[in-house]
């Protein structure tokens, strides 16, 4: 720490991040109400156009679910890996340079790959858990019945 530093005021905007205020926004603003996202996000703004996309889908889908379908084994899960990651990249894709665009987006659908997986994982945990659980619960009242 600089001396004399903690002698300057403190700006009421720097006091505001700092604590958490209502200037520190989260970095996803896809958490807030629609009343308080920025009017280009509520309103569409800056968005990839549909002929972007279309593009993107049309060079890349067939490589993109081979690799996909390398990741998750699955073609419906890779397939609604792909979907997800278009999705993205017309709410985000033009953040990306348009020379990096296809690593942006094989990124992307990389990490939804895994997300789609995440999920299978625990639907197919919690129904072995359901499966586990329910015989025993038949048994016991044949059981009881069978006792009286």
């Amino acid at each position: 720490m600089k001396p004399g530093a903690d002698d300057q005021p403190q700006r009421s905007d720097d006091r505001a991040a700092a604590s958490g205020g209502p200037d520190s926004a989260p970095a996803d603003n896809s958490v807030l109400p629609d009343s308080e996202r920025p009017d280009s996000e509520r309103l569409g703004g800056e968005l990839l156009d549909s002929e972007t996309i279309q593009q993107l889908y049309e060079q890349h889908n067939d490589e993109l679910r081979r690799f996909l379908l390398g990741v998750v084994r699955d073609p419906q899960l890779a397939a609604d890996a792909i979907q997800a990651a278009l999705v993205k990249a017309i709410e985000r894709g033009h953040t990306a340079r348009e020379e990096t665009r296809k690593a942006w987006l094989f990124r992307v659908a990389y990490n939804e790959a895994l997300l789609v997986r995440r999920r299978q994982a625990v639907a197919d945990r919690a129904l072995k858990e359901i499966v586990h659980t329910t015989p025993a619960a038949i048994d016991e009242p044949a059981d009881a019945a069978a006792t009286r």
